[in-house]
């Protein structure tokens, strides 16, 4: 025990002095507390760096089960990034949102990929977070598509046959998705009363 937590205390020292670069972003914290912050994400540790608007002087680190959520704006890709924190695995990890919404698509960076300049599409893993459960991409079909479909029914499938969408490719998930989005967000206009 005393072998990983020094090993772990010498990692993140080591995080800590390498000095990552930091952008202007926002944490949430496991008590729902909000924290204007510059923001760094360690991929490797799952753990969010941070400086506090409030306190420029300290460097703080959490880690991903002391994270609700944080996003920052990342200058150098000229793009939002936002992250969650969820239970993966028996532990909790980070995943970036890649599509928002009442269904999400989310990925995680494959270990031993660099952080500094990874391919979009081949150094991720893409996973599905509907009805609070986390499944990866490759069990879309069999998993989450059949709960998707008693949601939202003949409009999904006949966008899915119009449009000939596959199951099994990326892309496709990622159009049927974005479309149970825009079909969710139509069902909330609705009045009810």
């Amino acid at each position: 025990m005393k072998v990983i937590l020094s090993s772990l205390l010498l990692a993140v020292s080591w995080v800590i002095s390498a000095q990552p670069k930091m952008f202007d972003g926002v944490v949430v914290n496991h008590r729902q507390e909000v924290i204007l912050a510059k923001v760094a994400v360690e991929t490797a540790f799952d753990a969010v760096i941070f400086k506090s608007n409030s306190d420029t002087a300290i460097c703080s680190i959490l880690p991903a089960h002391r994270v609700n959520s944080f996003r920052y704006f990342d200058t150098t890709s000229n793009i939002n990034r936002q992250f969650i924190s969820l239970r993966h695995d028996g532990a909790y990890r980070f995943f970036e949102i890649v599509v928002y919404g009442s269904v999400q698509v989310l990925r995680r960076l494959k270990r031993g990929v660099s952080p500094l300049e990874p391919d979009e599409g081949d150094d991720y893993n893409f996973f599905c977070w509907f009805g609070n459960e986390l499944t990866q991409m490759k069990s879309f079909k069999s998993t989450v598509f059949p709960l998707l479909v008693q949601s939202y029914g003949k409009e999904l499938e006949d966008f899915i046959s119009q449009n000939k969408l596959r199951l099994h490719d990326q892309v496709s998930v990622f159009s049927i998705v974005k479309k149970c989005n825009e079909l969710s967000r139509r069902q909330h206009l609705v009045a009810t009363r």
